[in-house]
């Protein structure tokens, strides 16, 4: 798949997301978005508050990736290439395929455990994917196999650009319609 490829799905699937937001989480009620399906579940908020916890380690370093990579005039290349740090980490949450299943997530980011939610998480979500956006767009001037960022929690990998921009959207769209199912229950 070539990187214009790649990066114009992945802007279409989150201003997607974008507009979902707006409709379907925006206008409501923070009670409404508090409710859980059952004790052990996740709000439509949790879902917000985990996407921000993580978007706000991923989004500094994607920015600092690419300016790097613009400053060592990385430019871009004909295709773009995975590493099995990539493939998997899509591949454990992609929900177009099917094959995803329900996993817990790091306890510094299950909201049940650790991180408080805050009744404005589907404004900061929305802050999120408009600046998630505008990286995935800048990400046509360079090369995503070259920059690496490191995962939360995994010291010994790294995710190449084209794969983190990957695995955050489809994370994002995970999260967004376990959200959409908490608030039909």
């Amino acid at each position: 798949m070539t990187p214009s490829e790649l990066l114009n799905r992945l802007e279409s699937d989150l201003l997607q997301l974008q507009a979902t937001m707006r409709t379907d989480f925006f206008e409501k009620s923070a009670e409404t978005l508090l409710r859980r399906p059952h004790p052990d579940a996740w709000s439509a908020l949790d879902c917000f508050a985990h996407l921000n916890g993580e978007l706000e380690y991923y989004l500094l370093r994607l920015e600092r990736a690419q300016h790097k990579a613009k400053a060592r005039r990385w430019m871009p290349t004909e295709d773009v290439q995975s590493n099995w740090t990539g493939r998997r980490a899509i591949q454990s949450v992609d929900v177009q395929t099917g094959t995803w299943k329900a996993h817990r997530a790091h306890n510094t980011l299950d909201p049940l455990k650790t991180r408080p939610v805050r009744e404005n998480e589907v404004k900061i979500l929305l802050i999120n994917l408009e600046v998630l956006i505008r990286l995935v767009r800048q990400s046509h001037e360079i090369d995503l196999n070259r920059p690496k960022i490191r995962p939360q929690y995994w010291s010994l990998a790294h995710f190449y650009m084209g794969d983190l921009l990957e695995y955050l959207t489809r994370h994002i769209q995970r999260h967004v319609l376990q959200a959409e199912r908490s608030m039909a229950a």
